[in-house]
């Protein structure tokens, strides 16, 4: 009886140490990203990352090149679970910026990229450089009667109404101008790229130039 019973204590054993044997050698299964939303984002905003076996996550990170790739650890993420990662995009990121859930053993990257979410002040500088240029190319004399009234209904529709505000100086003095000039600038170089950088220089000057007449007209109230 006595061997018989030990004989059954030895043969558990064995089955205990081959399922725990069996088990080290089950490789951990590695988190899938299925989607990101919004994608259209900017630094400071909320993302969620949706998948499998995010619970593994150890962080998330953003970027393109080792250069510029920014990481979030799991002890900032706004919340997570294994079908799902909520987390703020941190500063310093650029987009467009791709995502990847980081394990102890491995990145998993999202198929997709984040894309910038244009301001206000970015949607008002790309519509009215398209509507002037269209001007442009419908009355090219820009000392042409037609051509300046144009442009003048090109500001009109742009502008009025916004918070355009400046100093004495005819600087921009709060965030939206700040940020619709910089715009301007971003957009121009980006548009005129058969122009030397002096003729850059010259068109965004202008259009500076013509944002802020614009302003004082309003300001005198002879529009």
């Amino acid at each position: 009886m006595k061997k018989t019973f030990l004989r059954f204590v030895l043969m558990s054993f064995v089955a205990v140490c081959a399922f725990v044997a069996c088990s080290e050698d089950t490789p951990e299964p590695t988190p899938t990203v299925t989607d990101v939303t919004p994608t259209e984002v900017a630094v400071g905003d909320e993302i969620t990352i949706t998948g499998t076996d995010l619970d593994r996550a150890t962080a998330v990170g953003f970027g393109t090149s080792e250069e510029n790739f920014t990481v979030v650890s799991k002890a900032n993420f706004v919340s997570s679970s294994s079908t799902s990662i909520k987390v703020i995009i941190p500063a310093g990121v650029t987009f467009p910026s791709s995502v990847a859930v980081i394990t102890a053993k491995a990145s998993i990257p999202w198929l997709g990229m984040l894309t910038s979410k244009a301001s206000q002040a970015q949607i008002d500088a790309l519509a009215f450089l398209m509507c002037a240029n269209g001007a442009y190319t419908q009355y090219p004399d820009e000392t042409s009667t037609e051509y300046q009234e144009a442009v003048g209904a090109c500001l009109y529709s742009n502008f009025f109404g916004k918070d355009l505000s400046f100093d004495n100086e005819g600087q921009p003095n709060n965030d939206y101008t700040t940020e619709l000039f910089a715009a301007i600038a971003e957009t121009v170089n980006a548009m005129y790229q058969g122009q030397t950088d002096e003729a850059k220089a010259a068109s965004i000057a202008g259009i500076y130039y013509m944002i802020h007449s614009f302003y004082l007209s309003l300001q005198l109230q002879t529009w």
